[in-house]
């Protein structure tokens, strides 16, 4: 029987590049991996990696929609990238950054407690500290004024 909502996903292959723009690496995320990766080899590989990443979606800068997937092996350093491609999206003008993490309650809160320290969600002494807002759904009215509200101060 076919669905004609299917959707069709296709890997890309890493000898095709797909780069759409070049991100840059800043401060926040040379101090980021600084902090959360020890090792300078592993530093330069998850940076090169998170850069890869992010070069694939649209730039802030331009107009148009892509979905794009990232996935990863158990114990694959899935996080560290995830954290490091946020921080990265942030030092280049992306308003909003979407984690979708775990297929258990379990597993979500243990993504959110390694982002809110990886991050620093509740370090006040953070200049420009991440706003988290753990699984909001359409009847948290809360939490999508509060997401709309932030939009709209990033847009002044």
């Amino acid at each position: 029987m076919s669905d004609n909502n299917s959707i069709i996903v296709e890997p890309i292959n890493e000898a095709t590049s797909f780069v759409q723009w070049t991100p840059s690496v800043g401060p926040e995320t040379e101090e980021f991996l600084e902090r959360v990766v020890p090792n300078n080899s592993s530093r330069d590989s998850v940076r090169k990696d998170a850069v890869s990443i992010l070069a694939k979606c649209i730039a802030p800068s331009n107009t148009g929609q892509q979905t794009g997937l990232v996935v990863g092996y158990v114990q694959s350093g899935k996080t560290m990238s995830i954290e490091t491609v946020a921080t990265l999206a942030r030092e280049n003008c992306f308003q909003i950054v979407i984690v979708i993490s775990g297929t258990s309650v379990l597993l979500l809160n243990q993504a959110v407690k390694r982002l809110s320290r990886d991050l620093m969600f509740e370090d006040s002494s953070v200049p420009r500290r991440w706003i988290h807002f753990n699984n909001p759904s359409r009847k948290d009215k809360g939490s999508l004024e509060g997401i709309r509200d932030i939009l709209a101060d990033w847009r002044e």
